[in-house]
């Protein structure tokens, strides 16, 4: 179907195809691509861990929780499904945004936070002769007058 538009005037008529060709050559023209870096999808990486449990880790990527959790089942080896995700300081994580980046994370079955630290902490109560050298791994919050003093 063609359509004919005639205009009275000469300069209407240069106006118009001016304003045609200037949509016509945009159209055409290629988009601006955006840098490779701004490109790239968004992935969680981390460090994991089996919840109370510091031994037992694995470096785990993946662009979303679902996937971040079934990647933690098998890299962990754990007996079911993990089902939760839990910080160093135990929070409980539910979007992507709150885990940080390269971040320590533990990962549970569906029970509760538990501390990795406890265990460690009734060990150096119970036995004086423990090494200086695993009390640096302790958090910044726990202090080494409250572990050797009874």
């Amino acid at each position: 179907m063609a359509v004919l538009l005639t205009f009275r005037t000469n300069s209407a008529k240069k106006s118009y195809t001016s304003l045609i060709d200037h949509e016509l050559y945009n159209a055409r023209r290629p988009k601006k691509k955006q840098p490779l870096y701004k490109r790239q999808p968004y992935v969680i990486r981390c460090v994991a861990y089996k919840n109370g449990d510091r031994d037992i880790c694995a470096q785990v990527a993946a662009p979303n929780v679902k996937q971040l959790l079934e990647c933690c089942t098998v890299r962990l080896q754990l007996n079911g499904a993990a089902r939760r995700i839990f910080l160093d300081d135990g929070t409980e994580i539910f979007e992507t945004d709150e885990i940080p980046r390269d971040g320590e994370i533990y990962v549970s079955n569906g029970e509760s936070f538990k501390n990795p630290y406890k265990t460690l902490i009734r060990k150096c109560r119970l036995t004086p002769s423990f090494q200086l050298e695993k009390v640096l791994y302790f958090p910044s919050n726990i202090k080494a007058h409250q572990i050797w003093m009874p």
